[in-house]
């Protein structure tokens, strides 16, 4: 509980007496509180990663392509993460949830969601109608394209929206998107000579949104805003 209080997570009122306070308030209230499901399981793994490097003989892990994934080891498994969720229906409705909830905060930040988060209107100037102009992968159920989509128009070029095959099968229908069932861990980018590259799955819960200028020679990632 001191380590809890020390980060702002319950208040302590005297010696060994804590009370909620806003933020643990937050933590505890659906959909926000359901992230404890998925965290739970990474933190399994993260208890047994001394016991993992010496099963591996502390090897760089992912250096012997048949070892397991810590993931895999200390949830006892052959699936991959995201395989192994499509088996365990609370863990992912609690999983969905939290995402949708953190992409909605993230939407919900500026007027125009996020087409407001990068130039695209500057980036994507010359693009013709026939060009590929964004993929954006592991998209979700495509909101940072319903976004831009909607929001900009006048944006030209060819949008894909790319994830999950379980994914993208619930994901509603977007006027001038393409949905390619694709799975970056196993596959290659089916998508060629695309301008800018999206992978919106990680920055709508931990940054920015960053996106590739695929065309350059150097690729940099692109933070906007700085």
């Amino acid at each position: 509980m001191r380590a809890l209080a020390a980060f702002g997570i319950f208040t302590e009122v005297e010696e060994e007496v804590y009370e909620h306070n806003a933020f643990s308030t937050k933590l505890s209230t659906p959909p926000i509180s359901q992230s404890a499901f998925p965290m739970a399981v990474r933190i399994r793994g993260m208890t047994q990663l001394p016991e993992y490097l010496a099963h591996i003989s502390y090897r760089n892990p992912g250096a012997d392509p048949s070892d397991k994934t810590l993931f895999q080891w200390s949830n006892n498994t052959d699936l991959e993460f995201f395989q192994w969720m499509q088996t365990q229906p609370k863990q992912l409705a609690a999983f969905n949830a939290s995402m949708a909830k953190s992409v909605a905060t993230e939407r919900a930040s500026t007027d125009k969601g996020f087409a407001d988060m990068y130039p695209f209107e500057r980036e994507l100037v010359d693009v013709s109608t026939d060009q590929v102009a964004l993929v954006d992968v592991g998209g979700g159920y495509g909101q940072v394209l319903q976004d831009i989509r909607e929001h900009l128009p006048g944006l030209r070029g060819k949008m894909v929206l790319e994830d999950l095959p379980e994914t993208v099968e619930a994901a509603p229908p977007i006027e001038n998107v393409e949905v390619v069932p694709y799975n970056f861990f196993t596959q290659q980018q089916p998508v060629k000579g695309m301008i800018l590259l999206s992978s919106s799955s990680f920055s709508t819960v931990c940054c920015p949104m960053r996106l590739i200028r695929a065309r350059s020679t150097r690729i940099p990632l692109t933070p906007y805003p700085p």
